[in-house]
């Protein structure tokens, strides 16, 4: 099987987007181990406004862009669609993790938050894009309909 990513015109910096996985992870973290469950519901809207909107608007992504500016990092711009499609997977992850919360499954809801925090480790300390590699099972999913 071929792989390929979803190709844009766009480009971001990865720096950024793996900085954006730190912050998730930290999220993630805090909403597994404390009372502070409504940080999901930042989470989500931050990964919409990724995924669905307007990237420079995202809350995580100006931290992130902060973050680097102190660092003093230089850019390193690579294709934006593989990480908009990972930010369309991020959303549908915290929407997950928000239903069971509100259903009370709370071992549902752990083992989402589990398995979304591997996948952002995967991107933060290794570039690893897990939703890359989803893509081009999901298009030859959508071209066998």
């Amino acid at each position: 099987m071929n792989e390929s990513c979803p190709i844009s015109e766009k480009r971001l910096n990865q720096h950024a987007a793996r900085t954006n996985a730190v912050l998730v992870i930290i999220s993630l973290f805090i909403l597994l181990n404390t009372p502070h469950k409504w940080i999901i519901f930042v989470l989500g809207v931050d990964f919409f406004i990724r995924g669905f909107g307007n990237p420079s608007l995202s809350p995580l992504n100006s931290i992130s862009k902060f973050l680097l500016r102190v660092l003093k990092l230089k850019p390193l711009m690579v294709n934006a669609a593989p990480k908009i499609f990972a930010a369309k997977t991020g959303f549908l992850f915290c929407a997950l993790i928000t239903a069971f919360y509100l259903l009370n499954m709370t071992v549902l809801m752990n083992i989402f938050i589990i398995v979304f925090m591997s996948f952002a480790c995967l991107e933060a300390f290794f570039g690893f894009c897990a939703a890359c590699k989803l893509y081009p099972l999901i298009s030859k999913i959508k071209n066998i309909k």
